[in-house]
């Protein structure tokens, strides 16, 4: 509903904005829902003025969501996937329309909780495409196990990019944070043990486990203690006061009957 209001209020144009471009002075906006083997994909697409990637990198910059230094690197797909982070806005005003409290952020985060995804592509003066892909069967889920200290939590297969055994050698530092390189391509590399402020273990071994997902629309690396394989499980919601805990999408009961917590990277940072 919130991409709807947003494609209605934000995404079309006025009568005369339309006209004055050679459109028609009535703006379209399509629902389209199809199935994709075991995935549901709803598409909210509008013909209106679309996205400028400069303008939504700029308007990070002016508030801090990135650095100036940053600029350059990022792609017009990742300027899209700003909108998504908390406290991002490019609407010059707060209208009934469009909702009031209610961000691409929380949108985002409520569809990652649900094992799905959200990929956003737009051209100015042509308008925006918003996919939202989510498990046919939302309850049952495939979970990687990772041992993080004293802890077993689990990670949404959908949601891990690959899982690699990186080796010390492997590891740089840029200033004050360890990165390493994976195709070419840089990514930061965070203790999973510090984001849940769980006691650190310095791995004994030459090789560190790591997961490679994505936090507020940017692949990074999570150092773990170890893996303990997958498994499908019954994702369960967590109630009043657990549903408070930072990056906890669920829970879930093992066969041997631990009970672990699913992790939302989004909600992770």
């Amino acid at each position: 509903v919130h991409l709807l209001r947003n494609a209605v209020d934000h995404g079309l144009e006025t009568r005369e904005e339309r006209l004055s471009v050679g459109k028609t002075a009535a703006g379209k906006v399509r629902l389209e829902v199809r199935r994709e083997k075991d995935q549901v994909v709803m598409t909210v697409a509008d013909d209106g003025r679309g996205m400028d990637p400069a303008r939504l990198i700029e308007s990070a910059v002016e508030r801090k969501l990135i650095t100036p230094g940053q600029r350059g690197s990022i792609s017009p797909q990742q300027a899209f996937m700003l909108t998504c982070i908390p406290g991002f806005s490019t609407a010059q005003q707060i209208t009934d329309i469009s909702g009031r409290g209610v961000g691409m952020d929380v949108v985002r985060c409520s569809i990652q909780s649900l094992g799905g995804s959200l990929s956003i592509d737009s051209s100015v003066g042509l308008g925006t495409r918003i996919s939202v892909q989510v498990p046919v069967t939302v309850a049952i889920i495939q979970i990687l196990l990772v041992r993080c200290s004293s802890l077993t939590v689990g990670f949404p297969i959908v949601r891990i990019k690959r899982t690699l055994e990186l080796r010390r050698g492997e590891i740089t530092t840029r200033g004050k944070q360890k990165v390493f390189y994976l195709e070419g391509e840089a990514m930061p590399l965070l203790s999973l043990n510090r984001l849940l402020g769980a006691p650190s273990l310095r791995p004994s071994g030459d090789c560190i486990p790591t997961i490679v997902t994505e936090l507020r629309g940017k692949k990074v690396g999570l150092v773990v203690d170890r893996f303990e394989g997958q498994q499908d499980v019954f994702l369960k919601p967590l109630g009043r006061p657990l549903d408070e805990l930072r990056g906890a999408a669920g829970a879930a009961i093992l066969g041997d009957g631990r009970v672990v917590v699913i992790l939302d990277t989004a909600g992770l940072v």
